[in-house]
């Protein structure tokens, strides 16, 4: 075995025992995840290609967090490391050659100036990764590992810093994918993307169906999909869409038959609709302008693939579809119910200047946290900046945190759980929740042992909830006065109407919280329980002997402390100078790359350029790297977008044989 076989083995080794290791500590079901990643691994190792496919589908749905409590780990990352432990394992012990592998590895040594340039960047890049670990990482004395660590905890740095690494990772797998056949690839991409656009618009529809109604624009709701992350805010649905919604446009440009086009018109008219609903400025900028940008250049430039010859007919091959205009109009309808004079949507554009002005004050914020030369060229770390920020702001730190506590003495397992440190505004916005189902026609009964060292005010409810915003709800104001150190029991009865049934097709969530109300309010939470009136016991680990799993913390309204608001300046404030540079240089390359790919593929040329066009202008008012996840498809198109633009130029430049050539050019 070669050296490098050895070292792709040993990276699939590496793979591996961490992905056993992640899922063997699943709170929820180890056994199926080790199943789970053991069949990934094996079909990525016999169908390379195949996580193209697997990975952008998986995205928006592989995290459980509010049914198993992890923050710092996702599903997500065990389906990433069941495919570079196949994927690695293929490298190392496949001997076989494809003769399209063997000339793009040759041909790959002798490009100058660009690929050395690419190195130059991913050497950049590699290096700010590791400045932003030592950064952020405390002495290894006071790591403290555990699996429910918030983001205001060390290991938040490393929940940060996976995304570069995973992306990284998948370079070597999408270099052998492209190598092999990159017009495969593109419909390979271009079919996981789809998939997972569609799980983003159907989960969308659900929630708006189960709760404000599908076409009722006047309620105060935003949706987020299957983006628990947004628990505190942020843009993650928001850059999702950004970048994968041209694929929704390449889908439906590209269907030619009756069916997949008509498949493919639903689809985009489901991610119009999603994106409309998230009643978000920059998702309306970041996915229209591109695409705008995108149309005018097709009618521009003409289609290489509409003059193409079909060779010894001397005819021209089947032109492109034609742009489906009723979708517009069904479009133009849907924008306009949501301009009502009473809508949500009109009264988020009468606050954008208020708005604006806000963000410009936190910003300021943001960069006066760089106070040194050390600052502004390193960064304060990976992950650092909501502790940073929470704590150099006046009155702008977190609504509140949460913390397990073990079993000592007499003392049981318990959480501890904090308010506001200052402003009452913000009191009962910070939860410990936890997923329960809502039975029709149920009276709720809490139960604790609570402890606290001073009266504090805490709010107790089951509410109709998917994420963010409460439906209907029975809860209880509860005052917990000081009684020394001593833990007193309480048994109360939840105020408010029984929750009616809900349709099959689009039933509410329902989700149990607890919130401290007072600022600088603590308490201690032991044994609690939550019953019906029929005896049915609906918590799990109310004990805390299992740590904070299946326990969810989750914010409303307020969510300043947790991001930047802006992907440019999360870049410069957690890696500095250093890290933003090569990133935005990593992104303008990419841009340029893609270009080479127009003449063989505009379609996916053209989409790959919205896909980062709308990364580069949602990240002007969105923050997107704090959510691993969307965070590495935004690597992956980077890269895909170079390493495809890359594969056209060897196609057409490289000096091989004809054969050879040929099926490279394919």
């Amino acid at each position: 075995m070669s050296r490098i076989s050895i070292v792709w083995a040993a990276l699939a080794a590496v793979c591996a025992a961490a992905a056993v290791f992640l899922g063997w500590h699943h709170p929820l079901a180890p056994g199926w995840c080790i199943a789970a990643t053991l069949l990934v691994a094996l079909a990525s190792a016999r169908w390379p290609t195949l996580w193209l496919v697997l990975v952008p589908a998986g995205l928006p749905w592989l995290d459980f967090s509010p049914w198993t409590g992890w923050l710092m780990v996702q599903e997500f990352d065990l389906l990433l490391l069941a495919v570079f432990t196949g994927g690695f394992a293929r490298l190392a012990f496949d001997r076989r050659r494809n003769p399209g592998d063997v000339a793009f590895a040759a041909q790959a040594r002798q490009l100058p100036g660009h690929d050395s340039l690419l190195l130059w960047l991913m050497l950049a890049l590699v290096l700010s990764l590791i400045a932003g670990l030592v950064r952020g990482l405390p002495a290894p004395d006071a790591l403290r590992p555990g699996w429910f660590q918030g983001y205001a905890d060390p290991l938040n740095t490393l929940r940060v810093a996976k995304s570069l690494v995973f992306a990284l990772l998948t370079v070597p797998l999408l270099g052998q994918a492209l190598a092999g056949d990159r017009a495969a690839a593109g419909q390979r991409l271009l079919l996981g993307m789809a998939l997972g656009l569609a799980v983003v618009a159907l989960a969308a529809l659900w929630e708006r169906v189960a709760y404000p109604g599908l076409t009722d624009f006047s309620v105060v709701y935003r949706v987020t999909a299957l983006f628990w992350e947004m628990h505190v805010g942020g843009a993650a649905i928001d850059a999702y869409l950004a970048m994968a919604s041209p694929f929704a446009i390449l889908l439906l440009v590209r269907s030619r038959a009756l069916g997949p086009r008509l498949l493919a018109a639903l689809l985009f008219a489901a991610v119009a609709y999603t994106c409309l609903t998230t009643f978000s400025r920059g998702v309306y900028v970041a996915v229209t302008v591109p695409l705008l940008l995108v149309a005018v250049v097709r009618t521009v430039q003409p289609d290489p693939q509409r003059a193409t010859v079909t060779a010894g007919t001397g005819r021209q091959t089947g032109r492109v579809p034609g742009w489906p205009w009723w979708l517009l109009a069904l479009l133009g309808a849907l924008v306009w119910s949501a301009l009502g004079p009473e809508s949500f949507l009109s009264s988020r554009l009468a606050y954008s200047d208020k708005v604006w002005a806000g963000r410009l004050r936190h910003w300021d914020n943001s960069l006066a946290l760089l106070r040194s030369r050390t600052d502004w060229w390193w960064g304060l770390g990976l992950g650092r900046f909501p502790s940073a920020y929470a704590g150099a702001v006046p009155r702008r730190g977190f609504s509140g945190s949460a913390t397990h506590q073990p079993a000592v003495g007499a003392t049981p397992a318990h959480a501890t759980l904090r308010g506001p440190a200052a402003g009452e505004k913000t009191g009962g916005l910070y939860a410990l929740t936890q997923r329960v189902p809502a039975l029709p026609g149920a009276r709720y009964q809490f139960t604790a042992q609570l402890r606290a060292a001073a009266p504090v005010d805490v709010v107790v409810q089951v509410c109709e909830r998917h994420l963010l915003y409460d439906w209907d709800c029975q809860g209880r104001l509860l005052r917990v006065g000081s009684a020394g150190a001593g833990w007193q029991s309480v048994a109360v009865w939840l105020d408010g109407e029984p929750f009616s049934a809900q349709p099959w097709f689009a039933p509410r969530l329902a989700m149990f919280s607890v919130s401290v109300a007072s600022a600088q309010g603590q308490i201690d939470m032991a044994n609690l329980g939550l019953t019906t009136q029929h005896g049915q016991a609906l918590l799990t680990n109310g004990h805390f002997s299992l740590g904070l799993a299946r326990w969810f913390p989750a914010a409303q309204y307020y969510f300043v402390p947790w991001h930047t608001d802006s992907f440019y300046l999360e870049l410069l404030v957690e890696r500095g100078l250093l890290g933003l540079l090569p990133t935005m240089a990593l992104m303008l390359f990419a841009a340029v790359r893609v270009r080479s790919l127009f003449q063989a593929d505009p379609g996916l040329a053209l989409c790959l350029w919205a896909s980062l066009a709308g990364a580069a202008l949602l990240g002007v008012v969105g923050s997107f790297l704090d959510v691993p996840r969307v965070a590495w498809l935004f690597y992956l198109l980077c890269f895909y977008s170079i390493g495809a633009g890359q594969a056209r130029r060897l196609a057409v430049v490289a000096p091989s044989a004809p054969g050879v050539a040929a099926k490279a050019a394919v």
